[in-house]
Protein backbone atom coordinates (compact mmCIF):
# COMPACT_ATOMS: atom_id res chain seq x y z
CA UNK A 1 0.00 0.00 0.00
CA UNK A 2 1.36 3.50 -1.36
CA UNK A 3 2.38 5.96 1.71
CA UNK A 4 2.63 9.44 1.65
CA UNK A 5 6.50 9.96 1.86
CA UNK A 6 7.51 12.79 4.21
CA UNK A 7 10.32 14.23 6.11
CA UNK A 8 12.03 17.26 7.17
CA UNK A 9 15.73 15.22 6.99
CA UNK A 10 17.53 15.67 4.21
CA UNK A 11 16.12 17.15 0.78
CA UNK A 12 14.27 20.64 0.87
CA UNK A 13 11.16 19.05 -1.29
CA UNK A 14 11.52 21.49 -4.34
CA UNK A 15 8.72 19.23 -6.23
CA UNK A 16 7.52 15.70 -6.37
CA UNK A 17 4.57 14.52 -3.87
CA UNK A 18 6.08 11.16 -3.44
CA UNK A 19 4.20 7.91 -2.52
CA UNK A 20 6.24 4.93 -1.50
CA UNK A 21 4.84 1.05 -1.65
CA UNK A 22 7.21 -0.53 0.13
CA UNK A 23 6.15 -4.60 -0.28
CA UNK A 24 5.55 -3.58 -3.83
CA UNK A 25 9.20 -2.05 -3.94
CA UNK A 26 7.38 1.06 -5.84
CA UNK A 27 7.77 4.70 -5.76
CA UNK A 28 5.01 7.09 -7.75
CA UNK A 29 6.25 10.41 -8.16
CA UNK A 30 3.82 12.81 -9.21
CA UNK A 31 5.10 16.59 -10.68
CA UNK A 32 2.14 18.58 -10.26
CA UNK A 33 1.72 22.49 -9.06
CA UNK A 34 -0.97 21.42 -6.48
CA UNK A 35 1.34 18.62 -4.51
CA UNK A 36 2.74 18.72 -1.56
CA UNK A 37 6.72 17.77 -1.43
CA UNK A 38 8.45 15.42 0.96
CA UNK A 39 8.90 18.08 3.40
CA UNK A 40 4.80 18.71 3.52
CA UNK A 41 5.41 22.24 1.38
CA UNK A 42 4.03 23.67 -1.90
CA UNK A 43 6.27 22.84 -4.70
CA UNK A 44 8.79 25.35 -5.33
CA UNK A 45 7.74 25.02 -9.29
CA UNK A 46 4.45 25.59 -9.86
CA UNK A 47 4.73 26.74 -13.71
CA UNK A 48 2.96 23.72 -15.50
CA UNK A 49 5.79 24.78 -18.58
CA UNK A 50 8.92 24.47 -15.53
CA UNK A 51 7.03 21.18 -14.09
CA UNK A 52 7.04 19.54 -17.70
CA UNK A 53 10.87 20.52 -17.63
CA UNK A 54 11.99 18.68 -14.67
CA UNK A 55 9.73 15.86 -15.28
CA UNK A 56 11.33 15.62 -19.00
CA UNK A 57 14.77 15.50 -17.77
CA UNK A 58 13.94 13.40 -14.88
CA UNK A 59 12.78 10.32 -17.44
CA UNK A 60 15.43 11.26 -19.67
CA UNK A 61 18.46 11.29 -17.65
CA UNK A 62 17.25 8.27 -15.26
CA UNK A 63 16.96 6.20 -18.83
CA UNK A 64 20.85 7.13 -19.76
CA UNK A 65 22.19 5.31 -16.67
CA UNK A 66 20.23 2.09 -16.33
CA UNK A 67 23.40 0.32 -14.08
CA UNK A 68 22.81 2.66 -11.19
CA UNK A 69 19.42 4.53 -11.80
CA UNK A 70 16.26 3.46 -9.98
CA UNK A 71 14.29 1.80 -13.07
CA UNK A 72 11.30 3.78 -14.38
CA UNK A 73 8.41 1.38 -14.83
CA UNK A 74 6.36 4.03 -16.10
CA UNK A 75 5.03 7.99 -16.79
CA UNK A 76 3.10 10.00 -18.42
CA UNK A 77 0.95 13.16 -17.80
CA UNK A 78 -1.98 12.93 -15.01
CA UNK A 79 -5.68 12.01 -16.33
CA UNK A 80 -7.12 14.01 -13.94
CA UNK A 81 -5.10 17.31 -13.76
CA UNK A 82 -2.37 19.25 -14.60
CA UNK A 83 0.81 17.28 -14.08
CA UNK A 84 2.77 14.59 -14.55
CA UNK A 85 3.65 11.01 -12.91
CA UNK A 86 6.54 8.50 -12.00
CA UNK A 87 6.05 5.23 -10.96
CA UNK A 88 9.87 3.72 -10.76
CA UNK A 89 11.25 1.41 -8.24
CA UNK A 90 11.61 1.61 -4.82
CA UNK A 91 15.75 1.32 -3.77
CA UNK A 92 15.21 2.05 0.20
CA UNK A 93 15.92 4.56 2.30
CA UNK A 94 17.97 7.30 1.24
CA UNK A 95 21.60 7.55 2.19
CA UNK A 96 21.22 10.45 4.83
CA UNK A 97 18.54 9.00 6.32
CA UNK A 98 20.67 5.64 6.45
CA UNK A 99 23.62 7.14 7.31
CA UNK A 100 23.18 10.04 9.34
CA UNK A 101 19.86 9.85 11.04
CA UNK A 102 18.85 6.33 11.35
CA UNK A 103 22.61 5.24 11.30
CA UNK A 104 21.68 1.52 9.70
CA UNK A 105 24.91 1.61 7.99
CA UNK A 106 28.43 3.65 7.95
CA UNK A 107 30.29 5.17 4.91
CA UNK A 108 32.97 2.30 5.35
CA UNK A 109 29.98 -0.35 4.97
CA UNK A 110 28.87 0.63 1.54
CA UNK A 111 31.42 -1.34 -1.06
CA UNK A 112 33.74 0.62 -3.18
CA UNK A 113 31.39 3.82 -2.27
CA UNK A 114 33.87 6.50 -3.52
CA UNK A 115 34.59 4.23 -6.82
CA UNK A 116 31.22 3.60 -7.50
CA UNK A 117 30.44 7.87 -7.22
CA UNK A 118 33.74 8.31 -9.49
CA UNK A 119 32.14 5.78 -12.36
CA UNK A 120 29.05 7.89 -12.12
CA UNK A 121 30.75 10.73 -12.91
CA UNK A 122 32.92 9.03 -15.51
CA UNK A 123 29.58 8.55 -17.36
CA UNK A 124 27.84 11.67 -16.73
CA UNK A 125 30.85 13.26 -18.74
CA UNK A 126 30.33 10.45 -21.09
CA UNK A 127 26.84 11.56 -21.36
CA UNK A 128 27.75 15.05 -21.32
CA UNK A 129 25.59 15.35 -18.22
CA UNK A 130 25.92 17.91 -15.23
CA UNK A 131 23.30 16.39 -12.56
CA UNK A 132 23.53 19.73 -10.28
CA UNK A 133 21.80 17.39 -7.47
CA UNK A 134 24.43 15.26 -6.32
CA UNK A 135 22.68 15.20 -2.65
CA UNK A 136 23.25 11.88 -0.52
CA UNK A 137 19.40 12.77 -0.05
CA UNK A 138 19.44 11.17 -3.76
CA UNK A 139 21.39 7.97 -3.09
CA UNK A 140 20.31 3.91 -2.29
CA UNK A 141 22.13 1.51 -1.49
CA UNK A 142 21.21 -1.96 -2.60
CA UNK A 143 22.68 -4.40 -0.08
CA UNK A 144 21.93 -7.22 -2.72
CA UNK A 145 23.58 -6.15 -5.46
CA UNK A 146 26.01 -3.68 -3.35
CA UNK A 147 25.80 -0.74 -5.74
CA UNK A 148 25.03 2.43 -4.98
CA UNK A 149 22.17 4.04 -6.89
CA UNK A 150 20.80 7.37 -7.77
CA UNK A 151 18.09 8.98 -8.23
CA UNK A 152 16.47 12.74 -9.02
CA UNK A 153 17.77 14.40 -12.60
CA UNK A 154 15.36 17.10 -12.56
CA UNK A 155 17.66 19.46 -12.77
CA UNK A 156 19.80 17.78 -14.86
CA UNK A 157 21.57 19.79 -17.70
CA UNK A 158 24.00 18.80 -20.72
CA UNK A 159 27.25 20.20 -20.03
CA UNK A 160 27.57 23.85 -20.64
CA UNK A 161 30.32 26.25 -18.90
CA UNK A 162 27.26 28.25 -17.16
CA UNK A 163 26.18 25.33 -15.07
CA UNK A 164 29.69 23.79 -13.91
CA UNK A 165 29.81 25.95 -10.82
CA UNK A 166 26.83 24.59 -9.87
CA UNK A 167 27.91 20.81 -10.17
CA UNK A 168 30.99 21.82 -8.27
CA UNK A 169 29.50 22.98 -5.69
CA UNK A 170 26.93 19.71 -5.48
CA UNK A 171 30.11 17.68 -5.37
CA UNK A 172 32.02 20.04 -2.78
CA UNK A 173 29.00 20.22 -0.70
CA UNK A 174 27.46 16.44 -0.87
CA UNK A 175 29.87 14.24 -2.09
CA UNK A 176 32.93 15.72 0.20
CA UNK A 177 30.96 13.98 2.90
CA UNK A 178 31.57 10.41 1.22
CA UNK A 179 35.24 10.70 0.99
CA UNK A 180 37.24 14.20 1.52
CA UNK A 181 39.47 12.96 -1.79
CA UNK A 182 36.71 12.30 -4.17
CA UNK A 183 35.83 16.06 -4.99
CA UNK A 184 39.45 16.95 -6.80
CA UNK A 185 39.16 13.58 -8.18
CA UNK A 186 35.42 14.56 -9.65
CA UNK A 187 36.56 17.83 -10.44
CA UNK A 188 39.16 16.75 -12.49
CA UNK A 189 36.41 15.07 -14.66
CA UNK A 190 33.77 18.66 -14.81
CA UNK A 191 36.28 20.11 -16.52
Amino acid sequence: MYKLFQTDNGSRGSLAEVWIDEEANLVKKYYKPSGITITGKEPYHTDIEEIKECYLREVFWTNKYPDFTLKIFDHGALENGEGFYIIQEYGGPDLVHEIFNDKTITIAEIENFSDQVLEMFNQYKEQNMYKLNNALCNMVYDRNTKTVKTFDFKYARERHAQYRHLEIYSVTEWISKIDPVLPKKIINILV
